[in-house]
Parts: C-alpha cells; structure tokens; sequence
C-alpha cells in the first residue's frame, strides 16, 4: 500500500488498512511505503506518518526527478539507469521485501498442504494463513 506523507492521504489511508483488518486480514501481510514525491520540507515526518497511521512503514521513497527523467530518455527502468542512486536502492529494497514475504507465504502453504494428510484418496486441503 502507498501512501504519500500529506494528511489527507494519511487519513484515507488509515481508514483503507482499517477496513482490510476487519476483513480478517492479518494486519502484518500489510505492507505501507512512504512515498515522498516533494522535497522533505513539504513532507510530514516519517515518524508522524507511522503514528497517524498506527501502522509501520516498511520503505520510503525519496523524490528523485532527475533519475526519472534520465531514465524516460533512456527508455529503461529507474533502477537499471542509476542501480546506486538512493530511489533505486529504495525500490529495490521494497522489491525484497516482497519477495521475503511471498517465499514465507510459499512455505506456509506447503507446510499446510502437508499437514492436512493428503493420500492418493484425497485432494490436498489449502489453507490461507494469516
């Protein structure tokens, strides 16, 4: 889940991840990042965001537009135009993250599925773990 730092989308956004929870939806599968797309003077504070949301942020994103118009002329991803730039260590970052928790949720499910007894005789039951 995105959320830009001004309060509005804070708001709205409290309110989305209050209405995934009472989905029955563990509140740790949701991942928030901090997207600051202004400079830091027109952004609230990371740790003000957390507070207001009452949820962790996992990653922040640092407004980068030259990176991102020197990737545009380039026609390639931010990441591969400058790999070492702070935004795209920070993409990156949160593309691991994503990763670690879907190779979780892989071996949760695996573990369900063999868990449940399954023989020639039956289907193999899968659970959605939580």
């Amino acid at each position: 889940m995105i959320v830009e730092g001004a309060l509005n989308s804070i708001q709205h956004t409290k309110y989305l991840i209050d209405e995934i929870i009472s989905l029955k939806i563990h509140r740790k599968t949701i991942s928030v990042v901090l997207n600051n797309r202004q400079r830091s003077e027109a952004q609230m504070p990371l740790i003000q965001v957390q507070e207001r949301l009452g949820h962790p942020i996992s990653t922040i994103l640092t407004p980068a537009p030259e990176l991102f118009l020197q990737a545009a002329r380039l026609q390639t991803p931010a990441v591969l135009a400058q790999p070492t730039n702070m935004t795209s260590q920070q993409f990156l970052k949160m593309a691991d993250l994503i990763i670690e928790r879907e190779k979780v949720r892989g071996i949760s499910k695996s573990k369900n599925i063999i868990e449940s007894g399954s023989d020639a005789t039956k289907m193999p039951i899968m659970q959605e773990t939580t």
